[in-house]
């Protein structure tokens, strides 16, 4: 488990409100050990960090991420998180997790799945609704959650997402930035998805994950290209038909399946709140605190320092962070690698490139010391 702060990289400008830095807070739990869906599970992990990270660099919000894969990805991990999060009245909230889901016989009341959370105890399992409720509780100004699971084991066929074109760094000049900012940063309220209507299968691959996030993820990738409109409304509602439309090949007789994802948008009180920052721990704090060597890559990319600072930071961070040998992976958007450099190199070639505005840490090997990390690139 890994709780981490970014910093974003311009300044943050609010909507008819002096300037503050207000945080996106991503939870993401992903059950990435199951023995039959751990593969899917592990690349919807993935592309939920990119994703998440891009996002919140488009709003111009740090983003704090509370990652929980692996044994991490439990019942007393999740409720020990929504105990402790702080929240400010601004902040955004995000909810994901990705893995076995369930429900319980005759239940009408709540269409949201239980999250297996790892575990195959009745004991263990955790409706969703409750962790909304919980996250909701601490009034933040939008509440978004994200989950795919499903209620058995699956296979099917691999289907080519969109964002499967882009292969290269995310870039900033190519995306609708303020199309964002009202999807996330102008809206308020509780946006709840889920993967599949109550009764249903939802169905993975090892290739590409979860249809349903690959689905959502492509639409929300289609807002930042203007051929969506930036509501909760419209971006759930062109997931659920990209994933209900789909013709699902399985190894379970008949053969073939269909699910139907299922989503509830409450529509929350847009007047601004008051920040009372001074109640949450200040921002520089948690980014040295929960992820030093996100913290120092950015700081290598940060162009109010000069290049010779910049420069002069690396022997710090490589002896710091690296083992000797270490190696970095750059990912693309879609994931695959387009780059694989030893780290003393890879340092270098940030602290010069006059393009690359963010660094993205999608992996690491668990190491103080690392052997290899995967990054991904945001570039201005």
């Amino acid at each position: 488990m890994r709780n981490r702060l970014l910093t974003s990289v311009t300044a943050l400008m609010l909507t008819s409100m002096a300037a503050t830095s207000q945080i996106m807070h991503a939870v993401v739990f992903c059950d990435t050990d199951d023995a039959k869906i751990g593969k899917a599970v592990e690349v919807d992990h993935d592309n939920l960090i990119k994703e998440l990270e891009c996002y919140a660099t488009f709003i111009d919000y740090d983003i704090c991420l509370y990652e929980y894969s692996g044994e991490d990805c439990s019942k007393g991990m999740l409720l020990q998180a929504l105990d402790e999060l702080e929240i400010a009245p601004e902040d955004i909230v995000v909810f994901c997790y990705s893995g076995h889901g369930t429900r319980a016989m005759n239940n009408e009341n709540d269409p949201f799945p239980q999250m297996c959370l790892g575990s195959s105890l009745d004991s263990e399992f955790v409706p969703l609704q409750f962790a909304i409720n919980k996250l909701n509780a601490k009034n933040p100004k939008l509440l978004v959650s994200f989950t795919n699971c499903c209620n058995k084991e699956s296979d099917m066929v691999t289907i080519k997402p969109l964002l499967a074109q882009a292969n290269g760094p995310t870039s900033l000049s190519e995306v609708n930035t303020d199309a964002f900012k009202k999807l996330f940063a102008e809206t308020s309220g509780q946006a709840i998805i889920t993967s599949s209507k109550a009764g249903e299968y939802s169905w993975c691959s090892p290739t590409i994950g979860g249809l349903f996030i690959t689905d959502l993820l492509d639409v929300l990738y289609l807002v930042g290209q203007d051929k969506i409109k930036p509501t909760w409304e419209d971006v759930f509602e062109n997931a659920r038909a990209k994933t209900a439309a789909r013709t699902i090949t399985t190894s379970i007789a008949p053969y073939k399946a269909t699910q139907t994802p299922y989503y509830k948008i409450v529509p929350g009180d847009a007047t601004p709140k008051d920040d009372k920052r001074d109640k949450v721990t200040d921002n520089k704090d948690k980014v040295r605190e929960n992820d030093p060597l996100a913290a120092s890559l950015n700081d290598l990319v940060d162009k109010s320092l000069s290049t010779d600072a910049r420069l002069g930071m690396i022997p710090f961070v490589l002896s710091k962070y690296f083992a000797a040998n270490g190696k970095v992976r750059t990912l693309g958007r879609n994931g695959m690698t387009v780059d694989y450099e030893p780290a003393q190199e890879f340092l270098r070639r940030i602290v010069l490139s006059r393009r690359i505005a963010k660094i993205a840490v999608v992996k690491r090997d668990g190491n103080d010391k690392h052997k290899e990390i995967s990054i991904h690139e945001i570039n201005n």
